[in-house]
């Protein structure tokens, strides 16, 4: 049996032209089809490709977000740290403008001084007052009571400047229990 297409041309109902321009019409619709097929194909690859941009630009601004957040939580962190310390520098600074003593002690690599009354030297050498730096202005120590001083000492390391062992024995102390060697008088 032979195609529709030959049965028309025999019966004369069709011409050789039409049949040929079907075919091609066919041909034609076939490749367009595949053509269709692989320009959707490369659209859908774009999107998908235009999905993982958007996506990768979206966990980098994410990342970009998350890492200014935790650097403005430190800038108000050591902002709030040094409210605290100029807090408790202002309540509790212990300096005397009437002290007359020179308390030589050394900040870093360099020897300051600050001025203290007999009282506040006993004190200072007994680790009952510590010499804080204000973090604020390198060239303003205060006198401070012990646990005032560790508590700053904790918030800013390098603030806490001289605090010695609570309790630490006065020089005279130190000689107290000193026994002098007796002369023998055999030896001699």
């Amino acid at each position: 049996m032979s195609s529709l297409r030959e049965q028309l041309l025999k019966a004369g109902l069709v011409s050789e032209e039409q049949v040929k321009r079907s075919e091609t019409g066919k041909r034609k619709q076939k490749y367009q089809g595949q053509k269709d097929r692989k320009l959707a194909q490369e659209e859908a690859a774009k999107r998908r490709a235009e999905k993982e941009r958007l996506a990768q630009e979206e966990a980098a601004k994410r990342e970009r977000d998350q890492a200014l957040n935790k650097q403005r939580d430190a800038k108000q962190k050591r902002r709030e740290e040094l409210a605290r310390i100029r807090q408790l520098l202002s309540k509790h600074r212990k300096n005397d403008p009437n002290a007359e003593l020179p308390y030589n002690f050394q900040s870093g690599k360099v020897i300051r001084k600050v001025r203290v009354t007999a009282q506040q030297q006993k004190q200072l050498g007994a680790g009952r007052l510590g010499i804080v730096r204000n973090p604020q202005d390198e060239f303003d120590f205060a006198l401070l009571p012990r646990e005032i001083a560790l508590k700053i000492g904790e918030i800013e390391q390098r603030a806490l400047v001289v605090l010695y062992d609570e309790g630490a024995p006065d020089e005279e102390d130190d000689w107290g229990d000193w026994e002098w060697p007796r002369e023998d008088s055999s030896t001699g």
